[in-house]
């Protein structure tokens, strides 16, 4: 009984901050007039804005495919929480600065796939 009562706090707590998120993206659209686009294309805000709408919808999409539970309602929520740091600029900074590493540590690992490639290819053929 207990945890019945425990997810469906945690439900309309999800739902709740949902809706707040979303209707947060729809003011910042609807505020850039004419031009809504700039919401996602914005130099400085919108790779953050396309993660916020990203996170929204995502919500919205799993609530209405009825599920409660599971790996992609909580991943979406642990999403929400990254969401949360974007508020903070330092943050953001960090944000960019990984997102930038990662890219190209993946580049290097492919270089290294690339050359053992062709390294066992050399020795095989040899």
């Amino acid at each position: 009984m207990h945890t019945h009562t425990h997810n469906t706090n945690g439900q309309v707590v999800s739902t709740a901050t949902t809706v707040v998120f979303a209707l947060e993206c729809a003011m910042k659209i609807v505020s850039e007039g004419l031009k809504p686009q700039r919401y996602f294309t914005d130099k400085s805000n919108g790779g953050f804005n396309t993660f916020d709408f990203v996170i929204v919808v995502g919500g919205f999409v799993i609530r209405m495919g009825g599920s409660s539970s599971g790996g992609a309602l909580g991943a979406i929520r642990m999403l929400r929480l990254l969401r949360l740091l974007t508020f903070i600029k330092g943050v953001q900074q960090v944000m960019c600065a990984w997102v930038c590493v990662s890219v190209r540590v993946w580049a290097l690992v492919w270089v290294c796939v690339c050359v053992c490639a062709l390294g066992c290819a050399e020795w095989l053929t040899h």
